[in-house]
């Protein structure tokens, strides 16, 4: 039936997406899936935190259509036989730290089936997922039940909250994180950005995300940090993989 065929192919998918390439080389780059709704401005999250157009940002939707997949140049060699470089475009970046490598994901609420399975399986595959949301959208039924999923397989996950009306950045954010709290998540950053308008280039202003790219800075340069998100990932999507199978046998008996 649909249960048992979702939860096989969610079994499939990990185990190629997160746990073979992991177990060939536990030193390719720890990957960072960029994932939120429609509009969530993930795409000029991006293209600003690196300071040049990696990932088109538009009015229509969806926007990302094929996820990007950004890493710096001394990484794309080891990334070359990474099963996300075959729904992924790539783009090399310098100011991706080695070690690194960002998708911008397809979104998760999409008009498209295909859309939403891919970004899924993207989330799947993350070793930290970077949600990025709004103030009009943060408390969106479909990002916390991939939220929810997240925490129970141990990856960690970062909140970029976007478009908060200046003055109210403060109660948005407080309100957040009482929701993250209640739900048992730990978010080992959240960062907000307040509504403002881009520059010439589209982008947002480089001080408004200093903490967040500051962050991703130090990750990369953090290599032990990096290798015990990507051990504590690893352990628990094994966990989760040693669940679902037990429950796919029981099914399969029944």
């Amino acid at each position: 039936d649909v249960y048992k065929r979702q939860l096989r192919d969610g079994l499939i998918g990990q185990v190629r997406d997160q746990v073979i390439p992991r177990l060939q080389d536990a030193d390719i780059p720890s990957v960072v899936v960029i994932g939120g709704s429609t509009g969530a401005g993930k795409s000029t999250l991006v293209n600003s935190v690196l300071g040049q157009e990696v990932s088109v940002a538009g009015v229509l939707r969806p926007t990302t259509r094929t996820p990007v997949l950004v890493a710096n140049p001394e990484d794309m060699g080891s990334l070359s036989e990474h099963p996300l470089t075959q729904v992924c475009r790539q783009e090399v970046s310098a100011a991706i730290p080695a070690g690194l490598a960002l998708i911008d994901a397809s979104d998760l609420d999409s008009v498209h089936e295909a859309n939403r399975a891919l970004a899924g399986r993207l989330l799947e595959a993350a070793d930290l997922w970077l949600f990025v949301t709004t103030a009009n959208r943060y408390a969106d039924a479909v990002p916390w039940e991939l939220l929810h999923e997240a925490a129970t397989r141990s990856i960690a996950i970062a909140v970029v909250l976007n478009r908060v009306p200046e003055g109210d950045e403060e109660a948005i954010e407080n309100d957040l994180r009482r929701m993250l709290d209640e739900a048992g998540i730990h978010a080992v950053l959240i960062h907000t950005v307040t509504e403002q308008p881009r520059d010439e280039s589209g982008m947002l202003a480089p001080v408004s995300l200093a903490p967040l790219t500051l962050w991703i800075r130090e990750l990369g340069a953090d290599a032990p940090a990096r290798a015990a998100i990507a051990r504590t990932t690893l352990a628990g999507t094994v966990e989760t993989l040693a669940r679902n199978l037990r429950t796919l046998a029981l099914e399969q008996e029944g």
